[in-house]
């Protein structure tokens, strides 16, 4: 039976709420008593259902926060959880939940959204593409070889949160991609699902220069591998005495695993290259607001230059059109208009705006366009670090 209508909106009640539950529990294979309360946390306002004839068919969940790019923190919305139910998949009630998502997000002037993908066409028919990385990282508890304690390394209180916190922002700006946290993604990486994870804090002079999270996982053939849920070393005294604390565990357990960068320093402090880094998906991004999200990232504080450029936008029309982009010492202007010297659509402006893709990269895929000039000032000024998170949500 084909569906006549379909709307998206915010559950009405609590049938809904319950019937979405549902539908996301046989997607994800999660309980759906523990759905409920997560829905609660995240917010029913932050909650969408697409309707197939007036019935719930699926929906997702919004997950406000902020991106960090070029050391400023840009407002983004996460989106998490999409589902829809087996008798409705195929019919395009998925395809108009996510492009009717996208048009409120930018009529509430959200500047991006980000993603982890299970299928790329449908994000990619909304104008998302891959922007960053999130890698899973291994390294045999042995190879470690550290015994540096000039950091004393402690079993973390309520009271560390603040630092703790702050301490990851002051890691997180230097990097492109990283998530400027909210509470729910605080309490994943705290409650990871099915566990609690042990908070330690490197502190030296009383100061808190790092801290990690961790929970023991049984290994395969015995033992258990420390499985850390986020792993911040502002100093070289914090990563040395993080180190130590970990090659402290060895007698028991075979490996540390985090989701990193395989180019994080602290992997500089290591005597040898014993661990391994491996791809486990690429996050994807949406510019939801092309002017918001050009004005608000940060840009390197050496860089000056312009850049005119036109974007093709199907989906929201007032993306679609000439720009000018003026950067003056890592900060942006913005306004309409200009010779359009580049033409690049919204899918390939999200992995040149993170990092993710040079201008002459996106050039060779044939969906952005320009004089050698103009795409080498464009990839001058949105240089820096290889976007990655360490979040999955």
């Amino acid at each position: 039976m084909q569906a006549t209508t379909i709307d998206v909106g915010p559950p009405t009640g609590k049938e809904e709420t319950i019937a979405l539950a549902e539908i996301l529990g046989l997607a994800f294979d999660y309980p759906v008593a523990d759905l409920t309360p997560r829905m609660e946390q995240v917010g029913l306002e932050n909650v969408r259902v697409v309707r197939a004839d007036g019935r719930v068919a699926g929906g997702l969940w919004l997950l406000p926060m902020g991106q960090w790019f070029g050391g400023r923190s840009v407002p983004t919305v996460g989106i998490s959880m999409v589902g829809v139910a087996p008798e409705y998949r195929g019919r395009g009630a998925a395809a108009q939940l996510i492009k009717a998502t996208v048009q409120g997000l930018h009529a509430e002037g959200v500047a991006l959204s980000t993603l982890y993908p299970a299928t790329q066409p449908l994000y990619r028919s909304a104008g998302y593409e891959q922007a960053g990385n999130y890698y899973e990282l291994r390294m045999p508890t042995k190879s470690i070889r550290v015994r540096d304690r000039r950091a004393t390394v402690r079993l973390a209180g309520d009271a560390d949160r603040p630092a703790i916190e702050a301490a990851y922002r002051a890691y997180a700006r230097r990097s492109n991609g990283t998530l400027d946290r909210s509470e729910f993604l605080w309490q994943r990486v705290r409650e990871p699902r099915g566990h609690e994870a042990r908070g330690y804090v490197a502190e030296v002079d009383g100061r808190i220069e790092g801290y990690l999270y961790v929970f023991n996982k049984p290994g395969k053939t015995g033992g258990f591998n420390l499985q850390l849920t986020d792993l911040v070393a502002l100093t070289e005294r914090a990563g040395l005495g993080l180190l130590t604390f970990l090659s402290s565990h060895q007698s028991m357990a075979r490996q540390v695993r985090w989701h990193g960068h395989p180019a994080d320093p602290i992997l500089l402090l290591l005597a040898e290259q014993a661990h391994t880094s491996r791809l486990d998906i690429s996050w994807m991004v949406r510019v939801v607001d092309v002017p918001a999200a050009l004005a608000t990232r940060g840009y390197p504080a050496a860089c000056n230059g312009e850049i005119h450029f036109s974007v093709r936008d199907d989906l929201i029309p007032t993306n679609h059109g000439p720009f000018v982009l003026k950067v003056t010492e890592g900060k942006a202007e913005v306004a309409p208009g200009g010779r359009a010297a580049l033409e690049v659509d919204i899918r390939a402006l999200a992995s040149l705006y993170t990092g993710y893709m040079t201008a002459e990269a996106l050039a060779a895929t044939g969906r952005l366009s320009g004089s050698d000039l103009d795409v080498a000032t464009a990839s001058a000024i949105f240089a820096g670090p290889s976007p990655w998170m360490p979040d999955m949500f």
